[in-house]
């Protein structure tokens, strides 16, 4: 049963819709900072590597309203038709393109087609350096020149729990006093569980990657990324990295 979860996690979080319902705040929080980071310019192509459900299309739509063209590619059907029905076709002037495609096999997007890219907690699922290397590669091959990457990886000090604690200060200090309640006691106990601390044992196994700083540096500068700015995010528990390509 462990294993059987373990291979549909994703599948099983977008087709039931609770990934996008369990979702801590400090996620959407540490979403919102790496869509602050991307270039703000109207009719921008920004391709989001590993979209999921397109969580991060509702942030782009919100911070960058100017946004010509969303290209989001992710390897799960189901996410992808979340995305496609709550954004189908065109948003008044915004074309939004998705690709189901695994990234082991490369990105099904043309060289230099892209201004930015987004990868949000998707490069980390691939436990093999040599594979992460090329999926990088891939990137900044898709991008134009001087073209950005904004990623998003767990850190070594991944802590489920805390980030369970951070999102309910968030929402306290918001003053959302009925969805704190119903968080704390209803909805975050099932993230804890069926969510943050799978992806916790994951990475404590390999599995999956976590980072150091330094780690996640280095691969993005041996990929041709020039890093303009780390920050820590999503409750002490990630690294965002801003970088440009060099030259």
């Amino acid at each position: 049963m462990a294993e059987f979860y373990k291979n549909n996690y994703w599948r099983l979080g977008f087709a039931s819709r609770l990934y996008d319902l369990l979702t801590p705040a400090a996620y959407e929080e540490s979403m919102k900072a790496a869509v602050d980071c991307l270039p703000d310019a109207p009719g921008m192509t920004i391709m989001d590597v590993g979209c999921g459900s397109g969580q991060a299309l509702a942030v782009l739509k919100e911070m960058r309203p100017g946004l010509g063209r969303y290209i989001g590619t992710d390897v799960q059907a189901t996410g992808l038709r979340r995305l496609r029905g709550g954004y189908a076709g065109r948003q008044g002037a915004l074309r939004i393109l998705t690709f189901q495609s695994n990234l082991n096999h490369g990105l099904p997007v043309r060289k230099n087609s892209a201004d930015a890219a987004l990868a949000h907690f998707s490069i980390y699922t691939l436990s093999e350096p040599a594979v992460r290397a090329r999926v990088l590669g891939d990137i900044k091959e898709a991008l134009k020149p001087g073209g950005r990457l904004v990623m998003v990886n767990p850190s070594k000090t991944y802590d489920a729990k805390n980030i369970i604690r951070e999102s309910l200060k968030w929402h306290k200090a918001s003053n959302e006093v009925g969805r704190f309640w119903i968080k704390k006691y209803l909805l975050y106990p099932l993230t804890l569980h069926f969510g943050l601390k799978f992806i916790e044992r994951q990475l404590k196994k390999e599995f999956w990657k976590s980072y150091t700083l330094e780690e996640m540096s280095e691969e993005a500068e041996a990929a041709g990324f020039e890093i303009v700015r780390t920050q820590t995010v999503y409750a002490n528990s990630a690294y965002l990295l801003l970088g440009k390509i060099r030259g």
